[in-house]
């Protein structure tokens, strides 16, 4: 049994207070501030029955845990994102865990690199997740049994553009990274280099799409895989509110084979917007795992957003 009690100090209610009045203020109609940051601090006690989550030797803990944070988000004409970042320190009065800091990190950011043509991507996450999922769960987190931290970053630029008057492209290299400070699961490392190409010009019925990547995975535990596709795509414009794109391509891969092999790929997606709120997407694909799918719904009323989302796909 878990029981959280939560206390924010009166400087603290003032900062958020200010904090509150700047979000107002920049949801209020007019230009946005090119900067703007956010202070917090929480002081949390948890009391549970059961502070190191076992089944046959339960003990009783008192967890504290103290956390500042800053949020920073840009608004300016070459940098867009926000950067989230917070430092808990916990105490365990019955010593069931090792008193300790945990970081917390949430960050995205668009950078205009050069005249809204060359751009970065950068993300990063930082948190505390399960190792095992048939291990000891912690509802709240405050137990360390079963928990490791991550850190996943994303690197990625890109050229976006079009040519030939009616032809977009976009060139894209990404890294991304997944570090665990636990030996029981593995670091990732995904580098790939894509190619996107398409037309559609405005009133035609029919236009085309190519897509193409390569790219390599990384495990500090198991396997290293490469793979990489080349799929074209014929677009038609069944209606103003009614696009089918037929898709017809090859992938090479070692993901299920020790050696690389290639097979075909054939799909076909249909998009419909009866409205300017309600999507409805459905896509279907053979793939070198099988048959894949792709089905969305959604919905907008003036402030909720209804979505469906049913995927069969690979990941890493």
């Amino acid at each position: 049994m878990v029981f959280a009690l939560s206390a924010m100090a009166a400087a603290t209610l003032a900062t958020v207070a200010h904090a509150q009045e700047a979000i107002s203020s920049v949801e209020e109609p007019g230009p946005k501030p090119p900067v703007w940051i956010e202070r917090r601090v929480s002081l949390g006690q948890t009391l549970s029955t059961n502070g190191n989550l076992s089944g046959s030797n339960a003990r009783s803990e008192q967890t504290t845990e103290v956390t500042p944070g800053i949020r920073a988000v840009f608004n300016t004409p070459r940098v867009q994102g926000f950067v989230d970042y917070a430092l808990s320190a916990l105490y365990y009065a019955q010593g069931t865990s090792g008193n300790q800091f945990r970081n917390a990190l949430n960050a995205e950011v668009k950078i205009n690199a050069w005249d809204n043509r060359a751009f970065v991507d950068l993300s990063g996450v930082v948190s505390n997740q399960s190792i095992s999922a048939f291990g000891p769960q912690s509802i709240n987190g405050r137990s360390d049994t079963n928990q490791s931290e991550t850190a996943s970053f994303r690197f990625s630029p890109y050229l976006r553009g079009s040519f030939a008057g009616d032809t977009d492209y976009e060139l894209r290299y990404s890294l991304q990274t997944a570090d665990t400070d636990s030996a029981a699961r593995s670091d990732i490392t995904d580098q790939t280099a894509s190619l996107r190409l398409g037309s559609r010009p405005a009133g035609q019925t029919l236009g085309w799409s190519f897509n193409a990547s390569s790219g390599a995975t990384d495990y500090s535990r198991g396997r290293d895989t490469e793979s990489s596709s080349a799929q074209g795509g014929l677009i038609v414009a069944v209606s103003p509110q009614l696009q089918v794109t037929l898709l017809a391509g090859v992938e090479s891969n070692d993901i299920i084979s020790l050696q690389k092999k290639s097979y075909n790929t054939a799909g076909i997606n249909a998009e419909w917007r009866p409205s300017e709120r309600t999507r409805v997407f459905v896509g279907v694909e053979d793939r070198y795992f099988g048959t894949g799918h792709n089905i969305v719904l959604e919905h907008r009323t003036g402030q909720t957003l209804w979505s469906y989302t049913d995927t069969r796909g690979v990941v890493n």
